[in-house]
């Protein structure tokens, strides 16, 4: 019978893992899940007097604990998985315990004993499975990708969330102790830990509501911000068709010139129509802004305004631009909002950097190769960067509290395992490489 006692102790605890790994999306090793339920598994043992509280109170500090080992920081969002499990691993724990009773009653393979000890295996068993099916059901209830989200939430709204989890744990915990000492749980008592699980549930709907506001906010700027860029874009585009417009215009002009030299033999008049209108109409030509058109060669209709505009932004800064899109490229497997708010920050951190350095310069190429879709941005800058710093909240090489940027360019990179950015000081430059491997989130 101790035995028994001890198994179901054992899964209850993996259960209690299983969903933290559900909930946070962390990518475990065979090796990590053995070696951190095996732990969990020691630790409950040890404490199985005391199991409800002390246990409970050390995994929740071992979860925040990995969240740290995975992102090398702690997150509010980390409390977050560590309530959730808690919080659900005790709900669904005692909401499937009544049918699954009701369900085993009815069996009569086995003695009762062994009936009664497949039933606590079967409950303690429960939790996970229940929860993997409710994650799977609410992530295609509430659309937008709602546990996505939470990641890329503001802190406050964890931290208001986390608290909301602490009162109805708190709650939970006292009716759930009550019972025990009396050794049932009354109808009013199931009520109220449903009551508790729907307020949860109703918490969540209420986010997923305030995300899509949030969400909706950010489209309407982006289409703002992106009609304005395609104003510029197509300014630009105008002016080089009328400087094509002239130079056409001149060009029977040229060849009435060269004609009238070369029928007279007058060689120094065909030089001087050489060195005045053939030598600077080259250097014109040559000139980086011709290689704008190789934007068409991006099928992304929202990053090409943006790349655009941005370069223009550049030029008019005097800064050397070079940009690089050979073949026809559609990017794929990044959400347009992340994309664009990713871009739209490495070109300005990248034309920030540029104009401080007496050659300013900035070089962009896109392309794809064996799969992998690469953007890679360089520039100019006065001095290396310390790129161990550089996605921390705050840091800038440009200055005081002036690096939020890159703080949020891996925030959204962090739910992306699929994308990765690497960074990198040049001789006289910074390059950061984007790169998009082919098995991430549809378009």
């Amino acid at each position: 019978m101790e035995s028994i006692y001890f198994l179901i102790i054992a899964i209850q605890i993996i259960n209690f893992f299983l969903i933290f790994k559900q909930i946070s999306l962390f990518s475990f090793s065979t090796v990590e899940i053995f070696l951190y339920s095996a732990l969990m598994v020691m630790v409950g043992i040890v404490l199985s007097s005391q199991f409800g509280l002390w246990s409970a109170v050390i995994f929740l500090i071992l979860f925040i604990f990995i969240g740290w080992l995975k992102e090398r920081q702690i997150k509010p969002i980390h409390f977050f998985y560590a309530l959730y499990a808690l919080m659900m691993n005790s709900f669904l724990g005692y909401i499937s315990a009544a049918p699954l009773t009701a369900l085993f009653s009815h069996i009569s393979l086995f003695s009762k004993e062994q009936t009664q000890n497949i039933l606590y295996i079967t409950v303690a068993m429960a939790p996970a499975i229940i929860n993997f099916l409710f994650l799977y059901v609410l992530e295609r209830w509430l659309p937008q990708g709602f546990f996505r989200s939470l990641k890329q939430a503001e802190g406050k709204v964890i931290v208001s969330l986390s608290f909301f989890l602490v009162t109805i744990i708190g709650l939970l915990y006292y009716i759930l102790t009550a019972n025990n000492q009396q050794g049932h749980g009354s109808t009013q008592d199931n009520f109220m830990i449903l009551g508790l699980f729907f307020a949860v549930l109703a918490s969540f709907i209420f986010l997923n509501l305030y995300f899509q506001k949030i969400r909706k906010q950010q489209i309407e700027e982006l289409k703002e911000h992106q009609l304005a860029q395609l104003v510029d874009y197509t300014k630009q585009i105008e002016g080089l068709y009328e400087e094509i417009r002239h130079f056409r215009h001149d060009y029977i002009n040229l060849l009435t010139s060269l004609e009238e030299g070369l029928y007279e033999d007058d060689l120094l008049k065909v030089r001087q129509v050489y060195e005045s209108v053939i030598q600077p109409t080259k250097q014109t030509f040559q000139a980086n802004y011709y290689s704008f058109g190789q934007l068409s060669h991006l099928l992304v209709p929202e990053l090409k305004s943006v790349i655009g505009s941005k370069l223009l932004l550049a030029q008019q800064q005097k800064v050397d631009i070079h940009l690089e899109i050979i073949a026809p490229i559609k990017i794929r497997h990044f959400e347009i909002i992340s994309f664009v708010r990713t871009m739209s920050i490495l070109l300005d951190n990248a034309i920030e950097a540029a104009v401080l350095t007496e050659t300013p310069w900035i070089k962009l190429a896109i392309f794809e190769e064996a799969g992998i879709q690469y953007i890679i941005l360089e520039n100019s800058c006065q001095e290396p960067v310390a790129i161990k710093n550089i996605a921390k909240k705050g840091y800038s090489s440009k200055g005081l509290q002036r690096g939020i940027g890159l703080y949020t360019v891996h925030k959204i990179l962090a739910d992306m395992p699929h994308v990765s950015l690497e960074t990198g000081n040049l001789a006289n430059g910074f390059s950061q490489i984007l790169r998009i491997v082919g098995n991430g989130a549809a378009e």
